[in-house]
């Protein structure tokens, strides 16, 4: 699925100081498969650019195309298909529900459209070092367990598009590097593309383009 953003500004932004930038009020398109770093310093704009990309911004100037077709014009019945097989995303704050499992919450999304089953998460979660704790609580959870939770509940579902948000925020190197095999494997198996909005860190990615906010 093809990304095309023509001259957006969203709200927020243009209410701030005028800067140059690779992504607002510029003609940006990312193609099907593209592996993208945003790298802009705090509170520049990159949680918007995702939130945007995954159709929760909706105030903005400018235009936003998905294979040609205006976002625009999309209903919450065009936006949650989308979010079920074409968009899996990582959020900064994470959105899980706190009193409910681990497991709970990756069954949550990953029944909508299953890629996996309940052995696969378990396998995932072993990976990633929660194959103990996906029983409990996630208020029970450290963050960096939180977070490893949203990431195994991201690849539990098809997706084009992964859109990651400072992913690793609350991971140490060794974590970081479980989590990278993990999502990349699954990216190459849904020969899908990312978009992964950092401080200009690309995490060994190998990132192929860099956008400046």
């Amino acid at each position: 699925m093809q990304i095309r953003l023509q001259n957006v500004l969203p709200s927020n932004i243009a209410e701030g100081p005028a800067r140059q930038s690779d992504v607002w009020n510029a003609n940006l398109t990312l193609q099907p498969g593209s592996r993208v770093l945003v790298n802009a310093p705090s509170g520049s704009g990159k949680t918007t650019f995702i939130h945007l990309l995954y159709g929760l911004k909706r105030e903005f100037s400018g235009n936003y195309l998905l294979d040609n077709r205006s976002a625009v014009t999309m209903g919450r019945k065009d936006w949650a298909e989308l979010r079920q097989i074409r968009f899996s995303v990582v959020f900064q704050d994470l959105r899980l529900f706190p009193r409910a499992s681990g497991m709970e919450n990756i069954r949550l999304k990953s029944e909508l459209r299953p890629v996996t089953d309940q052995a696969g998460i378990r396998e995932m979660a072993a990976r990633l070092g929660m194959a103990d704790k996906l029983n409990r609580p996630v208020d029970t959870l450290s963050q960096g367990e939180r977070q490893r939770i949203a990431i195994i509940r991201a690849m539990c579902q098809p997706f084009d598009w992964l859109l990651l948000d400072e992913p690793f925020s609350h991971l140490d190197e060794a974590n970081i590097r479980y989590a990278r095999e993990l999502m990349l494997e699954r990216i190459e198996i849904q020969k899908a593309g990312f978009v992964l909005a950092g401080l200009g860190f690309d995490y060994g990615f190998a990132t192929e383009k860099a956008l400046h906010l």
